[in-house]
């Protein structure tokens, strides 16, 4: 039988402040990868509760996660989702009938307009890659492991929420799933509130860095670091992603060791995802010019010139080629338009029910 242990790791609490300044916030937790937990700066969205979404935004379409409860879904395999409204879903979280789903993932800014004015001015968040989002939870939700091309802040406005982060150094050591996984993150195979060490031995030899975040406090969680998010009570919370303020220091922080082995992964994931397309040969013939614009969709960051041939061999070398293929007919015909992208291919167990 598999072996399993409730807390194998080393365990490292997550430090707290009441205040910092940017530049503080840069040079100790941005820039090296340390998370923290900080207060929400003053916001009426910390006054949210259910009657609040309800009124506001309760006929707002909304996708909600179902099935959330299985083995499948603790490890990043499978989930379904449903549509219904806010209110619809409100109804279960209130009513104790959301156990089995997770409202996630919803893009304030394109579908709770008349919520984005309540949000808190975020001097620490630089060059914004997404969000805000939102995400509404029923108490005991676990959520799979796994890891986010980006820094990012978890807010709670309303509630409770557990959270295990587990640094670059540990990437290999929580098993990711094989490249050519679907969607924007990386999952890892690993049940981190019951670890099957015989299955994932090196897990042990982890370090897990943990807190709970309050209503009212954010966490900051960096960029390719595993992060496990377990909900204690019905929680409402919101989350940025975001990367430097400055264009090119986002990309030049995740090249550089040990995030480095990580973003590789992440990137060749990509790659992975793509090369069953019979447009990926096209994509291959123009590779830096796909990457270039890989990468400013993604995180608005311009490539410098060694950056980009550093990319560039990296997926050459993966794929066991020596150079960029030569552009055919087709493509020459096709120069003067943008290559064809590298895309981030969604999740294949995402089917609506």
């Amino acid at each position: 039988p598999a072996t399993t242990a409730a807390r194998v790791e080393k365990v490292v609490q997550i430090g707290r402040l009441d205040s910092i300044s940017e530049e503080r916030f840069i040079a100790e937790h941005l820039s090296p990868g340390v998370p923290v937990v900080l207060p929400i700066p003053d916001c009426p969205a910390k006054a949210w509760d259910y009657a609040t979404l309800r009124q506001r935004v309760g006929d707002t379409p909304v996708i909600v996660r179902h099935n959330t409860q299985r083995q499948e879904y603790k490890v990043g395999k499978a989930y379904d989702i449903r549509n219904m409204t806010m209110g619809e879903y409100l109804d279960h979280i209130e009513g104790g009938t959301a156990k089995n789903m997770y409202l996630a993932v919803q893009n304030i800014s394109r579908i709770f307009l008349n919520l984005q004015g309540d949000l808190p001015q975020m001097p620490l968040v630089g060059r914004q890659h997404g969000g805000p989002f939102l995400w509404i939870a029923p108490g005991g939700h676990y959520e799979y492991c796994h890891l986010d091309p980006d820094d990012g802040f978890l807010l709670i406005l309303r509630g409770k929420k557990r959270v295990k982060i587990y640094g670059s150094n540990d990437f290999l050591k929580l098993y990711p799933n094989p490249l050519g996984y679907k969607g924007r993150t990386i999952q890892s195979q690993v049940d981190c509130d019951a670890p099957d060490l015989t299955r994932f031995p090196e897990f042990q030899h982890t370090t897990c860095y943990e807190c709970e975040v309050n209503a009212g406090e954010m966490l900051f969680i960096p960029a390719f670091y595993w992060h496990q998010v377990t909900t204690v009570v019905n929680t409402i919370s919101v989350n940025y992603f975001f990367g430097d303020r400055d264009g090119r220091c986002y990309l030049a922080k995740i090249m550089e060791a040990p995030r480095l082995a990580v973003f590789t992964h992440w990137l060749l994931n990509i790659v992975e995802q793509n090369r069953s397309f019979k447009s990926f040969e096209r994509t291959l013939q123009r590779l830096p010019e796909a990457l270039q614009h890989f990468l400013l969709k993604q995180w608005h960051d311009t490539v410098a010139p060694d950056q980009l041939e550093r990319l560039v061999r990296i997926v050459l070398d993966y794929l066991q080629l020596q150079a960029v293929p030569p552009v055919s007919a087709e493509e020459h015909d096709h120069q003067a338009k943008n290559p064809v992208p590298l895309k981030i291919r969604g999740l294949r167990w995402r089917k609506p029910t």
